[in-house]
């Protein structure tokens, strides 16, 4: 019972919740997030429980459906992630064959069933760095477009399908990346950030107890597990925004005279979160919004 349903029939309360506020509003934080936009960083020092908690979240919505990934230094192009043509294999089967890591493996498998969410985890994503094995991917996510090969299994080769030659990133894949900075990492470009939410992971004196071993999370229905792609591809109210737009506005100005203002992406993505947001019994005004955003 970690983490919250979301309730279909009751859909002026998105989330329901009932456990200690700061759990709250951390879990609430991350579904809204998700719901938001299908990418999610979590940031913060190294055992402050952020695989831990994108786990949980792909455990609630099926184990079956949640794949993690440890992203390697020696990721350097898209290939680890989007495969590659394997030209020895071609040759010796006599058609294309392709490399497919289990990155793409599991993107295929979310395609193949689009109607339940899957949850991809890639753990210590800047290890690596980013830009040169998930640029495709994160434009995939961000534009629509057709970025992942048309792949099918055929005795044991992957091969490429009838019809088109990529699909689009596919709707109902959400993408959960944690991220350690420190000196054996790489940091994030303005590219990466701007396309996300970034949960920043913070350890209190006072968080630090003995829990014993962690149990799994209670699993969804497979009607609460829809429901969060219903939520996540539906739009959301803009009623109500004007403080908070007016805010931004504001915040703006201020960052804008040092050159670090924001853009479009930006200021539509926090008012599309406040509207889930102000659904929830969790966060539950402007203020928590802007400071959370």
């Amino acid at each position: 019972d970690a983490l919250p349903i979301l309730r279909e029939e009751e859909p002026a309360v998105l989330l329901q919740l009932a456990h200690d506020a700061d759990h709250d509003v951390l879990a609430a934080t991350l579904l809204v997030s998700l719901i938001t936009k299908r990418f999610v960083i979590l940031s913060g020092l190294s055992g402050s429980g952020k695989t831990r908690l994108g786990i949980a979240g792909g455990q609630w919505l099926g184990s079956e459906r949640l794949k993690v990934v440890p992203v390697r230094p020696d990721w350097t192009s898209p290939d680890a992630t989007l495969g590659y043509r394997d030209g020895l294999a071609s040759v010796s089967a006599n058609t294309e064959v392709w490399s497919v890591p289990e990155v793409l493996e599991f993107i295929l498998q979310a395609i193949e069933n689009p109607l339940l969410p899957y949850v991809l985890v890639l753990d210590e994503m800047n290890l690596a760095h980013v830009e040169r094995y998930f640029a495709e991917m994160l434009s995939g996510i961000e534009s629509g477009q057709a970025v992942v090969p048309n792949l099918v299994q055929v005795e044991g080769n992957w091969q490429r399908g009838e019809g088109v030659n990529a699909h689009p990133w596919p709707a109902n894949l959400f993408l959960i990346g944690t991220v350690n900075v420190d000196e054996t990492t790489y940091p994030f470009s303005p590219k990466v950030l701007d396309r996300a939410n970034t949960i920043e992971f913070r350890v209190t004196s006072e968080s630090l107890r003995a829990t014993g071993s962690i149990k799994d999370v209670a699993r969804a229905t497979d009607l609460e597990a829809r429901s969060l792609l219903h939520h996540a591809r539906r739009e959301t109210s803009l009623n109500g925004s004007e403080n908070l737009q007016a805010s931004l506005r504001e915040v703006h100005a201020v960052l804008a005279k040092h050159g670090y203002e924001f853009g479009h992406r930006v200021f539509q993505e926090i008012l599309r979160y406040r509207g889930f947001a102000l659904e929830t019994d969790v966060l539950v005004n402007d203020a928590q919004v802007l400071d959370l955003q």
